[in-house]
């Protein structure tokens, strides 16, 4: 099987980079059978490389110990759920997985593509052959998962996977934020495709939006499964460390945030093009720039994989293509600019246009900061890492104008905003904000960036509510219709605008989480405490019960029971921290547990709302049972998980087309058609 993986893994080099050469011909001779062919070879590209995957998670399973990605990140003990996990544990199988993804979306492409315009559609074939080629040949030559151990060098057993990795969180964090990666380079095949095709309307951008949704929403899902993990697992409360590998997920997220807002501007008024085709090439170049600082050890992070030769493959690519890009838009100049232009400053589109700065200059300053190492070696000779606080310092206000222009965006119109209806529209979410924040003052909040940040977005989601409930009165009537009919409908009939205010409203709720867990999150440490002792945390009364030492597949435990009682509470909930040693690594983890509060006790306790007690594990006497722990209250950090999930359903809703824009892009096809022979 392994060579039949090898086999597959070296002929989709072959068949992807026909794709690309095929389409980009294609494109170039308008030829309908090459772009035919192109499409064919991304499916054949598809199935070599899945062919391989299945060879890889093969070797996993049956522990293939003789295959040395197999005798690193996994072993006999292993859970089957994690010898899957291991598949994309490793640099090599990652690279495989990301190249496998590119192919399944490439499928969907051809499959949907039938009716595009050829030449856009040959040039989107094209430059998806070209990325898909990259990755096929770096797998193949760099980072081959099927290099076979020699017959003296064969272990009895593998190492297993790292086990801050053996986390259920993480058999979805890392293929959720690859297909994210993977599927910006649809976006960026269309806007590449328009640049070198002339074809610098709309359609590239009606073409890609659902792509733009796919990428943001999977790139929203890794990070938030990502910070969920980081915040259970690593034992230290926190779920942001402005890692780079953390930002380097962040940035594209930033950049396809940028261009859904700015592409609804070219869709309905023709401007912001030079941005919509740079932000498209920008989300697919920072994820390739992440992948580049993951990879190629230049700067330290927890999440890296350490040097290694790949990253030079990285950057050479990372270069090539944004040269290429940067030519492209630099030739296209003067045809991208609009016959439109900004008749005020406050309307919808000169509204899209600031966030669109506020964006790409939060993506700007996270990228000097993770950067800065390297510049700091070149200029003084040595790193100096920024600390997390200043990326928070420098990134507050640009992420707080966003709040805000979040809350007045939708509601201003286009072209020209009329004063009363703003008035009209702002007047009570700002009286009822002013009154909110006031209360939550004198109930004892006095951090004022937690304060703003709490201002803005509960003045976001009053003027979001009250344009529904004011769009639902007159629906109701205009229609006649019951209440719960005409929300639905509403729902149902402006998928798009009502799926944004969803995912604004899951803003609003992560925004809260953030601001309030950053800023009044308590912490205590006790040392060398007695089975019996009771410890008192911010209101909560914890007792040590004891403890037991517990023998697994792949690890030995120590895990205590701890019973809380909430404030207010008589109830005693049992709580489990442990202190992990795996056996295989003699790697030691420490297991947090929660206890989450989701409804304070009382109006004065209102901080409480979506509070966690976090107990940690920090040393254990197993002879005596003397331990440590680091008990920690987290307020509102639940708010940030609910959230992501409202960010995500709305997403979802938003990406889902209505009648009418399935008529829209089927007439814009129509009439976009090459003539007969196309």
């Amino acid at each position: 099987m392994i060579y039949i993986g090898q086999a597959a893994l070296m002929v989709s080099v072959l068949a992807a980079a026909w794709a690309a050469a095929a389409g980009l011909l294609g494109a170039r001779s308008r030829s309908g059978p090459l772009a035919r062919s192109a499409g064919r070879a991304l499916v054949a590209t598809t199935v070599l490389s899945g062919i391989a995957l299945a060879a890889l998670a093969w070797a996993l399973w049956t522990d293939d110990f003789t295959v040395r990605y197999v005798a690193e990140y996994s072993s006999r003990a292993q859970g089957a759920a994690y010898k899957l996990g291991a598949v994309w544990g490793g640099q090599a199988g990652s690279l495989l997985v990301w190249l496998f993804m590119i192919g399944a979306m490439a499928v969907v492409l051809v499959a949907t593509s039938g009716r595009f315009p050829l030449v856009l559609r040959s040039w989107a074939y094209g430059f998806t052959g070209l990325t898909a080629a990259f990755f096929a040949l770096v797998t193949t030559l760099a980072a081959n998962p099927f290099v076979r151990l020699g017959p003296g060098e064969v272990p009895p057993d593998g190492l297993g996977l790292n086990p801050l990795l053996q986390n259920p969180w993480m058999l979805i964090h890392p293929p959720a934020l690859l297909l994210g990666y993977a599927a910006t380079t649809f976006p960026a095949a269309f806007a590449l495709g328009a640049l070198f095709s002339g074809r610098l309307d709309e359609t590239w951008v009606r073409l890609s939006r659902r792509w733009n949704l796919f990428a943001f929403t999977f790139l929203t899902a890794g990070i938030l499964l990502g910070a969920y993990w980081a915040y259970i697992e690593l034992g230290w409360g926190g779920y942001w460390a402005w890692d780079p590998v953390e930002n380097a997920s962040f940035m594209p997220w930033l950049v396809l945030a940028a261009l859904l807002h700015s592409s609804i501007v070219q869709e309905r008024r023709g401007m912001l093009r030079t941005w919509n085709v740079s932000l498209a090439v920008l989300a697919y170049l920072m994820s390739i720039f992440g992948t580049f600082l993951t990879r190629s050890g230049i700067i330290s992070s927890v999440h890296a994989f350490g040097e290694s030769s790949i990253g030079t493959w990285f950057g050479v690519f990372l270069l090539a293509m944004t040269a290429l890009a940067v030519a492209a838009v630099l030739r296209r100049l003067r045809a991208l600019r609009s016959d439109a232009s900004l008749t005020s400053l406050v309307s919808r589109e000169a509204a899209v246009w600031l966030a669109n700065l506020l964006f790409t200059g939060t993506t700007l300053m996270i990228f000097l900061l993770t950067v800065f190492p390297l510049l700091s070696e070149l200029t003084v000779g040595r790193k100096i890492t920024p600390e997390p606080i200043q990326y928070t310092r420098v990134t507050s206000p640009w992420f707080l104008g966003l709040v805000v222009l979040m809350a007045l965006g939708p509601i201003l119109g286009w072209k020209r905003a009329v004063p009363r209806a703003l008035v009209r529209a702002t007047a009570v979410p700002l009286v009822l904000t002013l009154a909110a924040v006031a209360l939550v003052i004198v109930l004892g909040a006095h951090e004022p960036w937690s304060l703003l940040f709490f201002g803005a977005a509960l003045f976001a989601a009053l003027v979001h509510l009250l344009d529904f409930t004011r769009a639902v009165r007159t629906r109701r009537a205009q229609h006649r219709e019951a209440l719960l009919v005409s929300v639905a409908k509403l729902l149902r009939f402006h998928r798009r605008r009502y799926g944004g205010y969803l995912v604004h409203l899951g803003v609003v709720l992560a925004v809260i989480g953030i601001a309030g867990s950053s800023a009044y999150r308590r912490e205590q440490v006790f040392e060398e405490i007695r089975p019996g002792a009771r410890m008192m945390v911010d209101g909560y009364e914890l007792e040590y019960r004891g403890f037991d030492l517990v023998r697994r597949p792949t690890h030995d435990a120590a895990q205590v029971r701890v019973v809380a009682r909430l404030p207010g509470e008589d109830t005693a909930l049992e709580l489990l921290p442990e202190m992990r040693v795996y056996r295989r690594s003699n790697q030691r983890t420490s297991e947090v547990s929660l206890l989450p509060t989701w409804w304070p006790p009382s109006v004065r306790d209102l901080r409480r709302t979506g509070e966690d007690l976090y107990v940690i594990l920090a040393a254990i006497d197993p002879r005596t049972g003397v331990a440590s722990f680091q008990v920690l209250v987290e307020p509102f950090v639940n708010w940030l998980w609910l959230g992501g999930v409202l960010m995500l359903v709305g997403l979802h809703w938003a990406a889902w087309p209505t009648r009418e824009e399935v008529y829209l892009l089927a007439d814009d096809l129509a009439g976009l058609a090459a003539p007969a022979g196309a």
